[in-house]
């Protein structure tokens, strides 16, 4: 009470306050906060107020709140610490006393250039400051000994919350300290350890505690418009998606790799972040070396890393669909060279993959503070990570804490009922560091009316803030390929025009084609011009859809900037060309490359335009079922337009892809020549797993691996025509299409029930 009087009398003169930790909430009856600030009305110094581990109830903090918002007097406060307040302080509150704050700082930095020069009146009691690397003058008696966190700082200037909870004023924090007698100042390497984010003073012997109060004030000033534009806001989250098609074993050669469920876990995270509906950037990428220097290089907030796990390695992509084995410490110095300011380039990271203990504890040694990982021995259900990921997202997103959002999504797996063992499962994920300090929150994302938003200055639904609206094929077609969804559209450059929309999807249940692809990928890449051949019903098409968007969503490590996928239409007989020509310009004109045609136009005008339209950019034109010219009168028209394409030196960067049941069989075509690809059956394990996909009387996952037991593992890599092909393995061949797609699929349509009892039976 005493105190209280010589505050309301400005009889101290202090600039700063400790009353922490004395299980305040009352005064005499009355609301101690309320009291407080009708005292500290007449007491124009006071900078720093120290109300931490006390008792004030919701009601009193929210009434100091409101009665803060009517305030008539100028107050001038850099630091209100309520941490360890009992009950803790709502989000509410806490934005309540950051504005209280920032309304300080406007007067402080206005007293700063008024009185620059001039030394400030107020004493003293002891302030220890981030600022310093010694302790102030202190005037005082008895001893109360507190600690102070810096904050984290924004781009506006406003005030956040700490990672402990507590509020701090920009730049540093002050608390007070009442001692009974100096206390020496400690050792510039023990201030240097106490905080990472000092700015030394010049402290001069002799110097008096209004001289450095003043001295402080030109620190605060500097610190606000140095950090404030230095450090921005960034709720920005990237995730990294690792779908190599093969790699490569040295007694094997070329094995393939099991997609995993990219698109699945795409559309969860999309769902959550609209759901959200914060302002939160949202971009999808592939897992190269590459495109992790290119985003830590403009940096995020957070990575998201997707893919299959290993006990020593990350698994990358190489940029050309094979394996990148990254080793850990490999990871760990990439990530340490490209520290921003002596910090990691992530706040967080989540490590998706099965045995990621070690890849995490990799980012928290380079830096990185908070990372979500998988137990080393331990491989993750598929239901329990989406389930684990829906949860944790959902909440990290609308503000929650990295330790509250774990415990979410632990909590989501062990209720969830699609996952076998849920209270095993929900112990496998792991929160890094171990007894770190977690209690962060990652995103300060003001919330949308909408999400994604559209740019106010584009009518285009694909140019969306924070992540794209992009066409989507059928859920029932779970593929490992991502569609791009990133700010920029198309990540390869190019127009900025949408021209993927033209992509056909593959068939439902595209599968076993990963050496296929992986093949032709690289054949595409390093030739001018391929020719997939095979005859019909073998899955060409198929797999040139799938190659394309494969490569649509890496199009920037691929150095492709469009692709142009035609398939000729047997209806247009009026030109032999016009069946690929007519469709590939109307795609160019969509692409903003070229101009619509008048109505009275010859195949040679829209050749022409055709042909200048490619003309310096890095294109892939694909032309499916070409057979459709080839079986035409005038099938020597396809060569010379290639010829023409081909040739000049504007279309050197130009890449054909070709399907057809035959080769040209031409040595050359403008300079270029033909590479043919021959694209042959399925194996066994695959023929196997698509029937079961296509047949009607496979209903659950129990009936699809009893169907797939059939296959003996010395035999599921097996082609129809091998002469080592057993008895059984034979019999299921020919029961099944012999492994030619169309086949496979007609057979799994048509089949009988008894039909299929009979085969599991035999």
């Amino acid at each position: 009470i005493d105190l209280l009087e010589m505050l309301s009398n400005d009889a101290l003169g202090l600039t700063a306050l400790d009353l922490s930790d004395n299980n305040l909430d009352r005064c005499d009856g009355q609301d101690l906060l309320q009291v407080l600030l009708t005292s500290l009305q007449t007491n124009k110094q006071v900078c720093s107020l120290d109300l931490s581990s006390n008792v004030f109830s919701d009601a009193s903090i929210n009434s100091f709140i409101e009665t803060s918002k009517t305030m008539k007097w100028p107050h001038r406060f850099a630091f209100l610490g309520l941490k360890g307040n009992k009950p803790p302080l709502s989000k509410i509150q806490i934005r309540g006393v950051k504005d209280f704050l920032a309304r300080g700082k406007s007067e402080r930095i206005k007293d700063y250039k008024e009185k620059r020069h001039q030394p400030a009146k107020g004493a003293v009691f002891a302030v220890r400051s981030s600022y310093a690397t010694g302790r102030m003058p202190f005037v005082g008696e008895a001893s109360l000994d507190t600690t102070s966190t810096a904050a984290s700082v924004p781009s506006d200037g406003h005030i956040l919350p700490s990672r402990d909870g507590s509020l701090s004023p920009l730049g540093g924090s002050s608390v007070v300290s009442v001692a009974a007698e100096p206390t020496p100042p400690p050792p510039p390497e023990e201030e240097e350890e106490k905080s990472v984010d000092t700015v030394p003073s010049e402290r001069t012997p002799g110097l008096t505690g209004e001289r450095i109060v003043a001295q402080r004030a030109d620190v605060l000033h500097r610190e606000v418009h140095t950090r404030a534009s230095a450090i921005p806001v960034n709720n920005k989250i990237t995730v990294l998606f690792s779908a190599p098609l093969v790699y490569e074993d040295v007694n094997i050669g070329l094995c393939p790799i099991n997609s995993l469920d990219h698109e699945l876990e795409r559309e969860i995270l999309w769902q959550v972040f609209k759901e959200a509906s914060r302002d939160i950037d949202l971009s999808f990428d592939c897992a190269t070396m590459k495109r992790l220097l290119a985003h830590m290089t403009v940096g995020c907030t957070c990575l998201h890393f997707s893919g299959h796990g290993h006990k020593s390695h990350l698994t990358f992509e190489d940029g050309r669909g094979g394996m990148h084995w990254l080793a850990v410490n490999i990871l760990r110095d990439v990530i340490s060279r490209n520290a921003q300011g002596g910090s990691a380039p992530f706040k967080f990271v989540f490590v998706s993959a099965c045995h990621s203990l070690l890849a995490g504890e990799t980012f928290v040694r380079a830096g990185v503070p908070h990372v979500v990982c998988c137990q080393q021995e331990s491989q993750l259900m598929n239901s329990a990570a989406l389930a684990f990921t829906r949860a944790f997202y959902l909440a990290l997103a609308i503000g929650r804490t990295v330790r509250d959002s774990f415990e979410i999504g632990r909590q989501a797996v062990a209720c969830s009922p699609s996952v076998p063992s849920p209270e095993t499962e929900m112990k496998k994920f792991l929160l890094l560091p171990e007894g770190g300090d977690h209690e962060y929150a990652v995103f300060n994302a003001e919330a949308v009316q909408e999400w994604p938003r559209v740019k106010p200055e584009s009518t285009d639904p694909h140019e969306m803030v924070g992540a794209a609206s992009v066409p989507r094929r059928s859920s029932l077609m779970r593929r490992s390929v991502i569609k791009s969804s990133s700010r920029h559209v198309h990540a390869g450059g190019g127009s900025g025009i949408p021209t993927d929309h033209h992509l056909p999807s593959p068939p439902q249940g595209f599968l076993g084609r990963e050496v296929d692809m992986y093949k032709l990928l690289n054949a595409v890449l390093e030739k001018r011009f391929v020719n997939l051949v095979g005859p019909v019903g073998m899955g060409r098409s198929s797999l040139a859809a799938a190659l394309c968007h494969y490569v649509h969503d890496r199009k920037q490590d691929m150095n492709i900037d469009d692709i142009f996928y035609v398939r000729a239409d047997e209806a247009r007989r009026n030109h032999p060309l016009s069946a690929i020509l007519v469709p590939l310009h109307k795609q160019l004109v969509t692409a903003g490359r070229t101009m619509p045609l008048p109505p009275s136009y010859d195949m040679d005008d829209v050749s022409g335009a055709v042909l200048k339209a490619l003309q310096g950019k890095r294109s892939l034109v694909v032309l499916d079922r070409i057979e459709v010219i080839e079986e035409s009168e005038g099938a020597s028209e396809l060569p010379l337009f290639l010829n023409n394409l081909f040739r000049p030196q504007q279309t050197k960067h130009v890449h054909v892809l070709m399907t057809a049941q035959n080769p040209l069989n031409l040595p050359s075509i403008g300079g270029v020549g033909e590479h043919v690809q021959e694209l042959g059956p399925m194996n066994l394990k695959n023929t196997v797993k698509l029937f079961g996909i296509s047949c009607r009387h496979v209903c659950t996952a129990r009936e699809r691996r009893k169907l797939e037991a059939m296959v003996s593992s010395e035999e599921e890599d097996a082609r129809a025509g091998d002469a080592s092909l057993s008895t059984r393995s034979r019999d299921i061949f020919s029961r099944l299409g012999d492994g030619i797609p169309a086949r496979i699929v007609d057979c799994a349509y048509h089949i009988s029930e008894e039909e299929y009892h009979d085969m599991l039976a035999s």
